[in-house]
């Protein structure tokens, strides 16, 4: 009968002894707050739980890294911790310490694409922003495999397919993955907006990108991008020369000073649409929604011409003589006064 009664007594203070470790195991885990301060932590491929938890513990993320290692294992998580760069927020526990780990909830760093950039302007963006090297990016795209497997083989370069956003990252992002979030961002807005084409236009995607690249870098106006539109499709379908200033500046690359001069224009490269008719092998820029829309939807108008005044609008002309006037106008007798 004492026997009874003293396993009995051990059960019992084994019952209040487990229930009370399970008790402080869930609320230091789950319910104390470890760190006051924000902090930024960067988790390695392939590290251990061991060194994860030290080094969660170095930086005051969590005040115990054995307790942070007894919580993973005891829910076998050893092997879904995800690398990468985390900020933890203040007034975090072990468990919500876990969980972001699990999730592979990494930091977030932001980088803007302007409208109408060249691959190499993005290039330089990049670097600038300490993402990777202008020459790393650049290699990245002239691979022939990489760009067919994205953009097929009809497509001469990536030029026109970096679509210009707002976009979020995460540290040691490869450029082979940031290329692919820029063009699946272009493939889903040109998406979209290829629905709105209308039945009679018989331009392939191509052409109308790099008509649109070269509308984005004729005016900075949004509100005539579809007078301009109009324009060059005006010429396209009579077979006249685009005599577009921008594209003899993308002939001329890194040679370009700021100025175009009458023998640049006599220069022959691919893309002086003053000698070659028709569009340029490549688009000259990457162009934003609104261009991509206005080359699907020009304006219906019977401009030939248009001239800046000056005042960042332009005068449209539907004859030579007219546009002859106009230059005189807002180009000759300005520079005169």
């Amino acid at each position: 009968m004492r026997f009874r009664s003293i396993i009995f007594f051990l059960l019992i203070l084994s019952a209040i002894v487990f229930t009370s470790a399970f008790y402080l195991f869930n609320y230091y885990t789950q319910k104390f707050v470890f760190n006051s301060e924000l902090k930024i932590v960067e988790i390695k491929k392939g590290e251990s739980v061991k060194e994860i938890s030290k080094k969660l513990q170095e930086n005051k993320v969590i005040l115990n890294d054995k307790l942070f290692i007894l919580y993973v294992v005891f829910n076998k998580l050893q092997s879904s911790l995800k690398a990468g760069e985390y900020e933890f927020s203040k007034n975090i526990t072990i468990k919500e310490v876990t969980d972001k780990l699990l999730r592979g909830e990494v930091k977030l760093r932001k980088v803007t694409i302007p409208e109408g950039l060249t691959v190499k302007q993005i290039a330089g963006i990049f670097e600038k922003n300490n993402l990777f090297p202008e020459s790393q990016f650049l290699s990245v795209l002239e691979d022939q495999n990489f760009k067919n497997e994205l953009l097929g083989n009809e497509v001469n370069s990536f030029e026109g397919f970096l679509f210009p956003e707002t976009y979020n990252y995460w540290k040691d992002i490869e450029p082979e993955e940031f290329t692919r979030i820029m063009v699946g961002m272009f493939k889903k807005v040109f998406g979209e907006l290829k629905s709105q084409y209308p039945i009679e236009n018989k331009r392939s995607d191509y052409e109308i990108i790099k008509l649109a690249s070269i509308i984005e870098k004729e005016t900075g106006s949004k509100s005539e991008l579809a007078q301009i539109s109009s324009v060059f499709h005006n010429r396209l379908r009579i077979g006249m020369k685009l005599d577009s200033d921008p594209t003899i500046i993308y002939g001329l690359g890194d040679s370009f000073d700021g100025n175009i001069r009458k023998r640049d224009m006599e220069l022959f490269t691919e893309y002086n649409t003053y000698m070659i008719p028709g569009l340029p092998p490549t688009p000259i820029s990457n162009p934003g929604k609104a261009s991509l829309h206005a080359a699907i939807n020009p304006n219906e108008t019977k401009f030939l011409y248009f001239v800046s005044m000056g005042n960042g609008s332009h005068y449209f002309s539907k004859d030579y003589n007219e546009h002859r006037m106009a230059v005189y106008k807002y180009q000759i007798k300005k520079s005169r006064d």
